[in-house]
């Protein structure tokens, strides 16, 4: 029974510092007997614990360069080797994990040239072992819905070229989340041409991760500039206003510390249906970012104009810690409400829509927030569907109609 089980179908492959301690390729052959015919989850990996020391040559340093590259070479070779294994079996791979050194990436390849997975579903690799690959003849790869693609230095490899990039997604039909760490890519003057790659995938969430404006916003554009249900962005760098991906759903700003980069980022997050806004730990929300919330920039268009929910869930730049912010949000907040009331304006989705009100608030007040006043807590209470400030919640009017339900008409509260 043991036998059957598919606990084989689950491979993990290592290879170690020390050269007597990478998973055994006799192992390896033993899960792919043993599986059989199911789906493989293929996870490969190094782990490298010696490190290069820069400074004068000195004979232990050069003893030190020595023996890590004996171990490079090892690494390369026992990848190449589990690959070659696994390659008669990649119309069985479901899952394919691979986090090794940028150094080795290249041997993380087929060895029929070709990549022929038709039930694959995941992928987790780096970039110029993405690009091999791919260089390698056209893939058939129709099921894959997520691929995490993990570093790419051009210092390291050649160019790599924003629009050869966007073929490759071009050539994974049924993408759905795309998610791209440390991508360095050339900015090609080669034009894509939309009738020669046929339909883009119908991406719904992207994530970028310690990336530059510029090739996220060639990456935007090159693929039709796709409407999609989340975007992620962190620690990403945005010195200037770029396109984006059009966000219908959440955009989730991390790590991105400037004023005018989280700006950068907000003026253009105006998809046709986009109404969450989540900035997650260490975000700038300062007075300044609130303030260009609160009313039309000078075309007479809002910043984040369809935006009903927002959502601080830990310490935020000049927010967390600054009184002053935190009134301007609640301010803000009215504004947009007051807006909203006061003029005839239609719905959120229409062509001539301007400015939706915030109808959902968290803010995670916890330790390095100061109180709010009282009044501000009624109006949000009053006028916002949800609203959460640190361990205070309300919404709906809830909050204070308890409240006064159980007290008297001196104000003091009886059980």
């Amino acid at each position: 029974m043991f036998s059957e089980s598919e606990f084989w179908s689950v491979l993990l492959i290592t290879t170690d510092p020390d050269s007597d301690k990478p998973t055994p390729l006799s192992v390896v052959s033993r899960y792919l007997e043993l599986s059989k015919d199911r789906p493989l989850d293929i996870n490969i990996c190094t782990h490298d614990k010696m490190e290069w020391h820069s400074g004068l040559p000195t004979e232990h340093s050069t003893l030190q360069a020595t023996k890590l590259s004996m171990l490079h070479v090892h690494k390369k070779v026992q990848v190449a080797a589990a690959m070659a294994l696994l390659t008669p079996h990649q119309r069985r791979w479901q899952r394919l994990h691979v986090d090794v050194m940028c150094s080795l990436a290249e041997a993380v390849t087929p060895t029929t040239g070709t990549l022929e997975a038709p039930v694959l579903e995941s992928m987790n690799i780096h970039g110029m072992s993405l690009r091999q690959m791919f260089d390698c003849g056209t893939p058939m790869l129709p099921k894959v819905k997520e691929i995490r693609i993990d570093g790419y230095d051009y210092h390291e490899f050649p160019p790599f070229p924003v629009a050869d990039f966007v073929r490759l997604l071009y050539k994974l039909p049924s993408l759905r989340t795309l998610r791209c760490i440390d991508l360095e890519l050339d900015p090609s003057s080669d034009e894509l041409n939309p009738p020669d790659l046929g339909n883009p995938p119908k991406i719904k969430v992207v994530e970028f991760t310690d990336m530059v404006d510029n090739d996220i916003e060639a990456i935007s554009s090159c693929s039709g500039r796709p409407t999609v249900t989340l975007a992620h962005y962190k620690c990403c760098v945005f010195k200037q206003r770029v396109e984006l991906f059009h966000t219908s759903g959440s955009c989730i700003l991390t790590g991105i510390y400037s004023d005018t980069e989280v700006l950068n980022v907000l003026k253009d997050w105006n998809g046709p249906q986009c109404s969450t806004l989540h900035l997650n730990n260490d975000t700038s929300f300062s007075e300044d970012i609130i303030e260009a919330l609160a009313g039309p920039l000078p075309d007479g268009s809002w910043i984040c104009p369809n935006l009903t929910e927002l959502i601080l869930p830990g310490y935020c730049h000049e927010f967390s810690d600054d009184w002053s912010a935190q009134g301007a949000l609640v301010n803000m907040i009215e504004t947009r409400y007051a807006f909203n009331s006061n003029t005839q304006l239609p719905p959120q989705g229409h062509p001539a829509h301007v400015v939706s009100s915030l109808t959902r608030l968290t803010v995670n007040a916890v330790e390095c927030v100061k109180e709010t006043i009282e009044a501000d807590l009624e109006w949000l209470d009053a006028n916002l569907v949800s609203v959460r400030w640190g361990d205070w919640s309300g919404g709906s009017g809830e909050y204070f109609k308890s409240k006064s339900s159980v007290e008297g008409p001196d104000g003091e509260t009886y059980a």
